[in-house]
């Protein structure tokens, strides 16, 4: 650490627990100030949240690992037993209520430790979705646009 200092890219911070959210960190060159290096937290935590998924019920240490390369982070994972159901019901063959459930159970994401923590990841299945749903040319006056897909 003598040659290089961490920079960390702050995404944003809770001002009740002074926590501060990062998303990136760069290694930059005393001196010159050059970045050297970047590195993505989520990346750098990846054993972490596939140790915390395999202590939830039904997931084993694959499933964990397939789901953290899928959503990127815990975050997104629990995000996705509510609002991406169909994926992971029809790609881990489980079901998504249940898997909320155990979620919540083995205190992973949600919890008061970090009840912020984590950037939401739409994993790229869903942008190919929505990319595809707008093939329909006929557009309803009785929906406000853009909320319906909320």
């Amino acid at each position: 650490m003598e040659k290089y200092q961490l920079e960390p890219t702050v995404r944003g911070h809770n001002e009740i627990t002074g926590a501060k959210i990062l998303d990136e960190i760069h290694v930059l060159d005393r001196g010159s100030e050059e970045v050297y290096d970047s590195f993505q937290v989520d990346e750098l935590a990846e054993d972490h949240f596939v140790e915390e998924l395999s202590q939830v019920d039904g997931v084993d240490g694959s499933l964990a690992e397939l789901l953290v390369d899928d959503y990127s982070n815990l975050r997104t994972v629990s995000w996705a037993a509510t609002s991406d159901v169909e994926h992971v019901e029809n790609t881990y063959d489980m079901d998504s209520h249940d898997f909320f459930k155990a979620l919540g159970d083995a205190d992973v994401y949600r919890n008061e430790q970090s009840p912020d923590a984590g950037k939401l990841h739409v994993p790229e299945h869903r942008d190919d979705m929505e990319e595809n749903s707008s093939e329909d040319p006929k557009t309803d006056d009785t929906v406000q646009a853009g909320f319906d897909d909320f």
